[in-house]
Formats: structure tokens, sequence, C-alpha cells
């Protein structure tokens, strides 16, 4: 498979990326979900909550919280606070707070990825996530809280993907599931599990597997919830095959198909194809920015991770 950009599109990211670190470490923050930030020494603390994420609008609406200096509580009166609309263009958004800056890149579903700005606010930043949704009930920013560094650090991708997704199952079937009820023949309200989404460059959707199907079983093992579907995705290994037990229009189906990489590696990804009609100049241009190619790369395939399973 090949992946053909126009050159308005490859000219704006290399625009974009010029003269800065293409290096980053991102999160992935679900709509509803409080991401904590500070700075080196951990003399200044804040937090953002995003409040509404609509990736096809571009658009991310987020409530953000500053303590005083050096305070690590944002249960305090005296914590200043907003609630901001951003806007993405071409794949990014700024989203910035008292002396915080991060972007905001694309996401699927309610869920977005975020990294610290390479030019912009303090660095390094240091990013937590927290359970605790309401972010005004956090007395204590330290406590508990893993901080990664989100800025300035090299990784062995543009975007630093295997490390920021580490923590999610290896291999993924490229697709979606959502739980329902359906009415059995007593019309009896029963639990199903719906697939809710299918990703159209996954084995899953070559072979077969479609939006609006009721998956019954992985491997022969019923599934009851969405938590049976992710725990069983977390025993399946990258190469593997496996059986989906489906029923669509009242007709048991079961579909095989191998479990494919949550994250390619470099060698696996698309080859890059370049518009022949570019003129030399356009195209010796281009060849000196593979760093924006593979961020592009990244980027899909970042949201593929999170997207589907």
């Amino acid at each position: 498979m090949s992946i053909r950009f126009s050159l308005p599109i490859l000219l704006g990211l290399i625009a974009l990326t010029s003269g800065a670190p293409l290096w980053a470490v991102t999160k992935v923050v679900s709509q509803g979900e409080v991401l904590l930030v500070r700075d080196e020494k951990g003399t200044q603390y804040g937090a953002l909550r995003v409040e509404i994420i609509e990736p096809k609008k571009d658009r991310l609406v987020y409530r953000w919280l500053l303590p005083a200096e050096k305070a690590k509580s944002l249960a305090t009166p005296d914590v200043r606070g907003g609630t901001m609309e951003v806007r993405q263009i071409r794949g990014r958004a700024l989203v910035a707070f008292g002396p915080f800056v991060l972007e905001w890149h694309g996401g699927a579903g309610k869920k977005g990825l975020f990294s610290a700005h390479g030019n912009l606010g303090i660095q390094p930043m240091y990013v937590a996530t927290s359970a605790i949704r309401e972010p005004t009930r956090i007395t204590d920013m330290v406590s508990g809280y893993a901080y990664e560094v989100a800025t300035n650090r090299e990784a062995p991708t543009p975007l630093g993907l295997v490390e920021t997704l580490g923590d999610l199952p290896k291999a993924r079937l490229g697709l979606a599931v959502e739980e329902t009820l359906l009415l059995d023949e007593n019309g009896i309200e029963i639990p199903s599990i719906r697939i809710s989404r299918v990703d159209e460059e996954s084995n899953a959707f070559s072979a077969g597997i479609r939006e609006g199907q009721e998956l019954v079983a992985i491997n022969d093992r019923e599934i009851y919830s969405a938590a049976d579907f992710r725990g069983m995705i977390s025993g399946i290994q990258v190469g593997e095959q496996v059986t989906l037990s489906v029923v669509e229009n009242g007709e048991p189906k079961k579909i095989r198909f191998e479990a494919a990489a949550r994250i390619a590696s470099p060698g696996t990804r698309p080859a890059r194809e370049i518009d022949p009609n570019l003129s030399p100049e356009e195209r010796a241009r281009l060849e000196k920015n593979q760093d924006v190619f593979e961020i592009m790369l990244e980027s899909v395939e970042a949201l593929r991770a999170i997207g589907y399973d």
C-alpha cells in the first residue's frame, strides 16, 4: 500500500515543523479526563479537563486550572481557571494556559492526542493523567501520580508512539465495540456487544467484519461486555490467527483473520509516493524533509491505534 500527498499539504506540513524539534512524548486523553502538568522542579502545576472533543469538526473545548506557584492543590479558592475552545489548522491546535503550552493532534471518537509544544511554554514539561474526573477534587497533585517528560526528548519514532501507547495491547483487530441490549425470543432485553466501527484498511474488514454485526465470541470464548472484549484482546499476539463469531441479520458467521500490530515498525509502513509531476526543485525540497512524512504516517497510525482495538 502507498500513500500519496499533494504538494500544498506537504509544503504546509514542512512549514509547520521546520526549525523545531520533531520529537515529543504524547498522551492520549479522552473526553472528560484530566491531564496534569508541571515544570521540571515541581514549582508550578496545572491541569486541563477535556470537556468536548469533536475530531470531525476539528473542535476542542477544555477547562484549565492553575494553582498559585508551589501550590499542589486544585481545591483551594485561589486557583485560577477558565474554559477555552480551539480548532485545528492542518491537524494541530495550541492548548495554552498560564506558562503551559500543549498541542492537540487530531483525535478518534472521544479521544485526542496531546503533546507539549517544542518551542513555547515551560520546557521541559511533565504530564500525568488523573482518574479523578473533577479536577477541583484533586487536593494533592504529587502523590500517586507518575509524571512523564512531555517534550525535548528524542524517541525512536517522531511522536514516541511506542512509548506513549506502550500500555495498550500489542496487537489489534481493527475494530471498536459498544454495549447494547437486544430482545430475545421472549421479548426480554439481554446484553449484547455490537461492532460500532471497523478500520477499512484492517485485516478484519478484508475478511468481512462490518459495523453493526453482533460480536458473540473471540476464538470460541463468549463475550458479554466491552470489558470481556478488552480482556481477550490483551492476550492476543501479533500475527495470531483470530476467529470472531458474529451474527449479521440473524445469520451466525465465523470470520478468521490475522491480528496486526497496534504500532507498525518503520520498515513495514507504507512506502512514500511523491507526485511525479513535481519539478526537480520541489522534489529536492521534499527529499530534505524525511521526518515530515514520518510524522504524518505516525499521526495516522496513532489515531488508528487509539480508535480501534
